[in-house]
């Protein structure tokens, strides 16, 4: 039998190597070192000060979530609004993923080391950046932030303007109008039809220097 290796989560050293011997051969027992643990603590207390005693918007944390991004939670309330989160998160359909794909999610979850994060939408990545602010954390230079939607309201005022996903609704609303009289002409069109969209580089994850 191979013998198992070890591998401490310190939120510096994880590498490709580590992730597949974990996820793939699992073959590799994981534990969190003190230094791990202490990070840990940091984010926790950092969210708890977000939660209870600052008056400061926190996205998602003592705020509604999307079109509710204005309204703001009671304090009492705030970890109520968190565990609502989890539930509805919780809620799966389709296929279960295969085991080497959940323990790499797993793997990459509990270590926290990070130089990047993408965002599913731009409020997120506002909630993100001002949260990154508050734990002395710069951004683009200690962690790049990438949005979605390239909501104006949203990429503009963050601090540094957010890089962000356009999806092209434009194009895409043009492309489906051109089809819908093709078809009424009688030419309709059969398949997918794929609308490139674009990345939009702002402050928050600049483009790399060209060599």
């Amino acid at each position: 039998m191979a013998q198992r290796t070890a591998i401490g989560l310190t939120g510096d050293d994880l590498t490709v190597s580590d992730v597949w011997i974990v996820a793939v051969d699992a073959a590799a027992a994981v534990s969190l070192t003190g230094a791990a643990r202490t990070k840990m603590r940091a984010a926790r207390e950092l969210v708890e000060r977000a939660a209870h005693g600052s008056r400061e918007h926190t996205y998602g944390v003592n705020t509604g979530f999307g079109r509710f991004v204005s309204r703001s939670i009671p304090e009492e309330l705030t970890g109520e609004l968190q565990l609502r989160l989890l539930r509805s998160h919780a809620c799966g359909v389709g296929d279960p993923y295969p085991d080497e794909i959940v323990r790499a999610a797993m793997l990459l979850r509990a270590d926290p080391s990070v130089d990047a994060i993408f965002c599913g939408s731009d409020q997120i990545a506002r909630g993100v950046s001002d949260t990154l602010r508050l734990a002395g954390r710069r951004v683009p230079a200690d962690i790049a932030l990438v949005g979605f939607d390239n909501w104006d309201p949203m990429v503009q005022g963050a601090d540094p303007p957010l890089t962000s996903i356009d999806m092209c609704l434009e194009d895409v609303g043009r492309a489906a109008a051109g089809h819908l009289l093709a078809a009424i002409a009688g030419e309709p069109a059969h398949g997918a039809h794929i609308v490139q969209a674009r990345l939009v580089v702002r402050g928050s994850a600049p483009a790399p220097p060209v060599p």
